[in-house]
């Protein structure tokens, strides 16, 4: 009976402890993963919601410089706007590249 209690228990705390990552302002709910000249596909969750035609940020974690204890060892960096041209499937969008320099494995918050 407990070594049942102490696994509910360990899950429980498991799935808090996920629930708790995936609320972190560094993950996205896309992701670049291919480039042609000024337009880029966007690997998208199926269940995200977006809108045709808007314009969304798009970052890249860096590393950050700071040397204190505690700090935070990466940051995002706005590397430029692209605005959603149409659904290229249930997991891909297409978008225009508006401003910037955008490259593979960058991350877009829709």
């Amino acid at each position: 009976m407990f070594n049942c209690i102490n696994k509910i228990v360990f899950s429980v705390l498991c799935l808090a402890l996920v629930d708790g990552c995936t609320s972190s302002s560094y993950l996205a709910q896309g992701k670049v993963v291919s480039l042609d000249n000024d337009s880029v596909v966007i690997r998208v969750q199926a269940s995200e919601e977006y809108m045709i035609g808007k314009v969304y940020d798009v970052y890249r974690i860096v590393d950050s410089d700071y040397q204190e204890e505690g700090a935070d060892i990466y940051m995002k960096q706005l590397t430029g706007k692209v605005s959603v041209e149409n659904k290229v499937d249930n997991t891909h969008i297409k978008a225009k590249v508006l401003d910037g320099s955008i490259k593979k494995n960058d991350l877009i918050k829709l």
